[in-house]
């Protein structure tokens, strides 16, 4: 074999060396991006389940006031179910008393409800005026 350099060997040594700790510095660059990721994504996380917290406390909220706007709308329902048949009553009433009304008024001229229908055809008659049918 040949002679070996020395020089260049030592001189390829040297320069391996400086590629190593170029190399070494650039890694360590990279670390600290990745450790800085590494901080932020925790924090993300941490800033997530926060918020998560948050959210499932407002559902709540919002689930509450649902129901409560359940029974509300059931009491409303029910109050209107109620003043719709105290109307009713009420119409039922107002029409029972008008005819009572009517009826004491005619049998205290002296003509019976019965006896009314016949007159009125009677007068018709008399008068020439059709008949109404209803």
């Amino acid at each position: 074999m040949g002679e070996v350099d020395i020089s260049a060997v030592f001189q390829l040594l040297g320069n391996m060396a400086a590629v190593q700790r170029e190399q070494g510095q650039k890694i360590n660059e990279l670390v600290g991006v990745v450790n800085e990721l590494t901080a932020s994504q925790k924090q993300l996380a941490t800033d997530l389940r926060e918020h998560g917290l948050k959210l499932n406390e407002l559902v709540g909220v919002v689930n509450d006031h649902g129901r409560k706007l359940d029974v509300l709308y059931a009491e409303t329902q029910d109050i209107r179910r109620e003043l719709a048949t105290k109307a009713d009553k009420a119409d039922v009433a107002f029409l029972r008393q008008t005819v009572t009304e009517y009826h004491s008024s005619v049998m205290g001229h002296g003509i019976l409800i019965s006896e009314l229908d016949e007159r009125v055809r009677r007068l018709e008659r008399h008068v020439g005026v059709a008949p109404l049918h209803l």
